[in-house]
């Protein structure tokens, strides 16, 4: 029986993940987890299937986006937590590394204590060679006489067998990269590969997520140089990946980045801690309740900490009671040991719930040790079992008391915030609908931002460990006036944005061009995946392979991948899909002239410069119809177009409204930055501070029903943080790698047709973080893998 000592904090340097997906039997998936973790076989499997599916759905966008498959991919883990650091060990690094073999598909996830030492084909290769061995054995339980769940429970146990044997693997360092002065060839070392793209974005965390997902906003990508020639560049760009696609496989890699991390913190649970919290918490409440409801704040702290400290002298009686079992010198069964152990329990003088607590957490222990009920046993062999039970309450006691505070000062925040959003929208009850409508779009991001500040400078910070009623309401002032000011100018006021004031202005008529109105709302987010879907690798690639031994120009490019994308876009139910398709067309009768005009100066166009125009143009008329002012150009077109002589007079009134709403924006801003400015001065502090305990188990803020500012996804993010003290210790601190953000280094990608290369074709994708911005080059082994014909 283990204690909680330095020796399980050690083990939490390495953390393992091992899955497999059977290819006979669709319904199985396996897999196990070693770590620090202690949870029950059901949530093992379901974090095994998230897994596989994450992966799964990773794999079908990069076949598409890429013509390549997930090889590997590196991430580095930042504590946020500096003070954490210097008592805990925490993984520097994860990995995360698919094999097959055949239709099998196995995968590890591994948290380590040191960043980038596994040498990532030596470690594909053992798990190659591990669905192998799966195959085999599922050939050998593929057997009529055996059930679904029996062939589950065959494999499971040798997918237990696997996860340790890769966990000897890494410990001995039969992974680890090669030794100083010795030689090992690797396709994706630096002289083996060529850059040729660059993509730069900002970001931010997104910190009042638990899984801490890196939000990534204004991308631009730099065409990097490589010395081809046309004919060469030609042949290179139809196995490369476009910057349109290579920022998509960049957006889903993040949020991968933060899917696989929160999977592996899942599996760092122990569901008899979260047990043991729930009861101690839910204890502490009770007692309050029974007292005075309400108090002043001062009394508010006290009774909480008097709570549990008799909570101590409960558990205390308790210990004694436990203990005097174990010098009875009784040996029995387990079963009629336990039964004489609840005897004496019941017998006691404490309330029954905790004694119900007890002996509950006591069978979970013991039967997490394996015993089984006719094992022989002593009495004072249970000495252990109250040993860890006792040390389990002691340590969950300590962080319930030691992140009370904090806690609480996560809440007066939020409650402040609460009263200030009630007081803006009173602000604006007199404003028109359409101004109303406006600063709604700004308050909510305003808001939304203030809350991922505070969810940052409180939970992962140690800035309010103790609760400082003023230092907190000199920061919540600080820090709303800060991104108020900054926010107001750098808030975009985009194209829906501009329909949604001016179809207001419709009122009874609205009904009527309703259809419209949904189209021309739709229409950013739909040219926005057109223009993505255009320059994927199943549609971009495949045709420029198609006509590569042609003599093309600029008309016969044009029709020939029109009808290509007709065809594919058939099944797109989508308005604008006839507008994209119009503008590739347009391409070849607006270049014919230049290009008729470089050819009769014996300047043909190659057809790397006809790839290149043609994206050019692509590009600069979609970004082009995204700004608000150009987008009066499509608007009117548009209306040219519709036939109902009635729809089109209530739409040129649309159009008009369109363009004043146009004209005010600019000065928008400017009034509803006063207005934000003044509401602060009117926030009731007083109003804000919590009176009773029940929040510790029911916290809510009334700005969640708020549909007038806040959209559904916008709410459902306000929502997700509604946390419970039971909630906040089990997310924030029970789950050891909570406090870890993964970063991607470096992402390996595999092509998945190679017959056209001497071996296989890769692209890696290398990530470097700063503060506020990261870069992220691409490379390929493309020069040293093409066949010379």
């Amino acid at each position: 029986m283990s204690s909680i000592t330095t020796s399980e904090e050690i083990q939490k340097q390495l953390s393992i993940i091992f899955g497999f997906q059977s290819v006979r039997f669709e319904e199985i998936q396996v897999g196990d987890i070693i770590g620090v973790g202690e949870l029950t076989k059901p949530t093992i499997n379901k974090l095994v299937f998230d897994l596989l599916r994450y992966i799964n759905s990773y794999n079908a966008m990069l076949k598409d986006y890429s013509g390549s498959e997930i090889f590997a991919i590196e991430f580095l883990l930042k504590n946020t937590d500096i003070n954490q650091s210097n008592y805990k060990i925490m993984p520097k690094s994860m990995v995360f590394i698919p094999g097959e073999y055949k239709d099998c598909n196995t995968l590890l996830l591994a948290l380590t204590r040191e960043s980038n030492f596994i040498n990532l084909f030596f470690a594909k290769f053992d798990l190659d060679e591990i669905g192998k061995l799966f195959f085999e054995i599922e050939e050998v339980v593929n057997r009529p006489e055996l059930n679904t769940e029996e062939k589950k429970n065959v494999l499971g146990k040798f997918a237990e067998r696997f996860t340790r044997k890769i966990q000897a693997y890494i410990i001995e360092g039969k992974w680890n990269k090669k030794l100083v002065g010795l030689k090992i060839f690797s396709p994706i070392e630096q002289e083996y590969i060529n850059e040729y793209l660059e993509l730069q974005s900002e970001y931010y965390i997104q910190w009042m997520d638990p899984s801490k997902i890196i939000e990534i906003s204004r991308p631009r990508s730099v065409k990097l140089k490589i010395n081809f020639n046309d004919e060469e560049k030609f042949e290179f760009i139809k196995w490369s990946i476009f910057p349109l696609s290579a920022y998509y496989i960049l957006q889903n890699s993040i949020k991968l980045s933060a899917d696989l991390l929160k999977i592996a913190n899942t599996g760092t649970g122990n569901e008899i801690q979260n047990h043991m919290i729930e009861h101690l918490i839910n204890s502490i409440v009770k007692k309050q309740l029974n007292e005075k409801e309400e108090m002043n704040f001062k009394d508010f702290l006290n009774n909480f900490y008097q709570n549990i400290d008799l909570l101590k002298n409960d558990f205390s009686e308790i210990e004694s009671t436990l203990r005097s079992f174990c010098k009875l010198g009784l040996q029995d069964s387990l079963n009629l040991l336990l039964e004489k152990l609840k005897q004496i329990l019941y017998n006691s003088n404490f309330e029954k719930y905790h004694k119900d607590f007890i002996f509950e957490i006591l069978l979970k222990i013991i039967y997490k040790n394996n015993f089984k009920e006719n094992f022989q046993l002593r009495s004072i062999d249970f000495e252990d079992f109250i040993n860890y039970l006792m040390e389990l309450f002691k340590s969950q006691l300590k962080i319930i008391k030691d992140n009370f505070e904090k806690y609480v000062s996560f809440v007066y925040l939020l409650s402040i915030l609460d009263k200030y959003v009630n007081i803006l929208e009173n602000s604006l009850e007199k404003e028109e609908i359409p101004s109303k409508t406006l600063a709604y779009k700004y308050i909510s991001k305003i808001i939304l931002f203030t809350i991922n500040n505070i969810c940052e400078k409180v939970i992962y910070s140690n800035e309010f460990l103790l609760f400082d009623r003023k230092k907190l309401e000199t920061y919540f002032n600080d820090v709303i006036i800060k991104i108020i000011n900054k926010l107001i100018s750098e808030i975009p006021v985009d194209i829906e944005d501009l329909i949604s004031f001016a179809e207001i202005m419709l009122s009874d008529q609205l009904e009527k061009v309703k259809n419209h109105i949904k189209n021309l709302k739709s229409a950013k987010k739909e040219l926005e995946f057109l223009f993505s879907f255009i320059f994927r690798n199943s549609n971009f690639n495949n045709f420029i392979k198609q006509i590569e031994n042609e003599i093309i120009d600029p008309e016969s490019f044009s029709k020939n991948f029109y009808e290509f994308l007709r065809k594919r876009m058939g099944g797109l139910d989508l308005y604008w899909k006839e507008y994209i398709l119009n503008l590739i067309l347009n391409f070849g009768s607006e270049m014919k002239k230049q290009y008729l005009i470089d050819l009769d100066n014996k300047k043909p166009w190659s057809k790397m410069k006809l790839i290149n125009n043609f994206t050019d143009y692509i590009e600069n008329k979609i970004n082009s119809s995204f700004d608000p002012k150009n987008f009066t150009e499509l608007l009117d077109n548009y209306i040219a177009k519709i036939e109902n002589p009635t729809e089109q007079a209530i739409m040129i009134i649309f159009f008009e409204q369109y363009e004043y709403s146009l004209s005010i924006i600019k000065e928008f801003p400017k009034y509803l930055q006063q207005k934000l400015l003044e509401s602060l001065t009117k926030i009731n502090y007083d109003a804000a501070i919590p009176k009773e305990f029940s929040f510790l188990k029911n916290f809510k803020l009334d700005m969640i029903n708020d549909s007038r500012i806040f959209k559904s996804n916008e709410n459902k993010n306000i929502q997700s943080i509604n946390y419970s003290y039971i909630e906040f210790l089990k997310i924030f601190e029970l789950e050891y790698f909570s406090k870890l953000v993964a970063f991607p280094t470096r992402i390996i990608l595999r092509n998945i047709d190679n017959t056209q290369f001497s071996s296989s074709l890769y692209t890696i994708l290398e990530f470097k973080f700063m503060e506020k911005f990261f870069k992220v080059s691409l490379s390929t082994n493309y020069e040293k893998v093409k066949l010379k014909f």
